[in-house]
């Protein structure tokens, strides 16, 4: 996906999502808005609808815009704040569940193939359901090409950053998870 805009100061922004990363995000987080799960978007079907959403493009570009005035030049995360529900959480503050609700879990970054563990609802335990989010956050690698601002995105999920996940999640974020199938409220 490609798609290009014009900022306020006249730098063209051109926003890109590779194939392979529009595969994996298919798979991941836009498995249908129909399909009430943790980690995927209930208001749009693809990358393509997301990036054409005015009210995203909107906020996506104020933040290339300022990380392309301090000449930023390197991966960044935004969460953004949408004013109706994109999807189902997929991580959420630990406090908010007891030690019976929870179980450990391992698993490995698919990404970097770093190992990962901490807390996760029990995959039982399908009357805890996911929380919806109004949260967006974005993960994309901005450069400068041409003189034009290139926001490559490298991913996308509904909830907050949580950064990259690797290690003991819990402990470093302190939050748990949901398994990607738990169901949504």
């Amino acid at each position: 996906m490609f798609v290009a805009h014009s900022l306020r100061n006249g730098l063209l922004a051109k926003l890109v999502v590779r194939e392979v990363t529009e595969r994996r995000l298919n798979r991941e987080c836009f498995r249908g808005v129909q399909l009430n799960v943790a980690g995927n978007f209930l208001r749009w079907n693809s990358v393509n609808r997301l990036f054409h959403d005015k009210e995203v493009v909107r906020r996506f570009l104020a933040e290339i815009e300022y990380r392309w005035s301090i000449q930023d030049f390197n991966t960044h995360s935004v969460s953004i704040t949408l004013s109706t529900y994109v999807g189902w959480e997929s991580t959420v503050e630990r406090a908010r569940y007891s030690d019976e609700d929870l179980e450990h879990f391992e698993t490995k970054n698919p990404n970097t193939g770093k190992k990962v563990w901490g807390l996760r609802v029990m995959l039982a335990r399908k009357d805890i359901l996911a929380p919806r989010t109004r949260k967006l956050t974005i993960v994309y690698n901005l450069k400068s090409e041409r003189s034009d601002a290139v926001a490559i995105v490298e991913g996308l999920y509904p909830g907050i950053d949580v950064g990259e996940p690797e290690g003991d999640f819990t402990q470093r974020t302190n939050r748990i998870c949901f398994d990607w199938n738990h169901p949504g409220e």
